[in-house]
């Protein structure tokens, strides 16, 4: 009978040894069996998907369509006025001295920015549905790098400071003076400045800024000051520019 049992027990012996070179949570598991487990746990990690790079093609989706303005400048209503993918350059007739400060008054003339090594260049402009009282002119310029587009925007800031005070302008045959504010910090890396034009006491406020490689060029013209501050407009495009 012991006989028995002895051999029973190195039977039983045997098998678990030739079965079992390890165990997994507590149970046999043969040698060369994948080993498995009831609730096996998988490690993932999400890497966040990197921005994808800005392109001139992008520009437009940049800016605040019509409604949005209209919000920002509190107006009851804006409308497009035009898309233009090139600088400007004066009016027939329309001259400034000195030349670069057309740049101080208007946005996006290749006065101020048509060497400033840029990819590329959109603007939408708006207008008061109404009475066409107010535009908002929103402009994105395109740089290769944050490097360019921080360059090119100290520089857009020295041509400011150059022409602050009076400038003299002519336009269709008449001379009359603008005068140029100070640059005003905004915050958030926004400078602006007012323009008041000696015709018409025409009210402009102009607005830039850059980040990554956008430099953003923003201007209001207005028969008064809007309630708004053209900052708004100016900061709404730089929270769509990828960081």
């Amino acid at each position: 009978m012991v006989g028995s049992v002895l051999a029973a027990l190195l039977v039983t012996a045997l098998v678990i040894a030739g079965v079992s070179g390890k165990t997994v949570d507590g149970r046999a598991v043969a040698d060369g069996q994948p080993a498995t487990t009831t609730t096996a746990t998988t490690a993932t990690t999400s890497a966040t998907p990197m921005p994808r790079a800005l392109t001139v093609d992008g520009l437009p989706s940049l800016l605040s369509p019509p409604d949005q303005v209209a919000r920002l400048v509190g107006v009851p209503s804006m409308r497009v006025g035009h898309r233009v993918q090139d600088l400007d350059e004066p009016n027939p007739g329309q001259s400034f001295s000195p030349a670069e400060c057309i740049g101080a008054r208007f946005s996006g003339m290749a006065a101020a920015l048509g060497s400033s090594g840029q990819l590329g260049f959109y603007e939408l402009r708006t207008k008061d549905d109404d009475s066409g009282a107010i535009l908002v002119d929103q402009g994105a310029l395109l740089y290769p790098s944050p490097a360019a587009a921080a360059d090119a925007l100290e520089n857009y800031r020295a041509l400011w400071r150059r022409c602050a005070g009076t400038v003299n302008t002519t336009e269709s045959g008449r001379d009359y003076t603008i005068d140029v504010g100070p640059i005003v910090d905004a915050g958030d890396g926004i400078s602006t400045l007012t323009t008041t034009a000696g015709v018409g006491d025409r009210f402009g406020q102009r607005g830039i800024a850059a980040k990554g490689p956008v430099l953003v060029d923003c201007q209001f013209l207005a028969d008064q000051q809007p309630s708004a501050d053209v900052a708004a407009v100016v900061r709404a495009i730089l929270a769509r520019i990828p960081a």
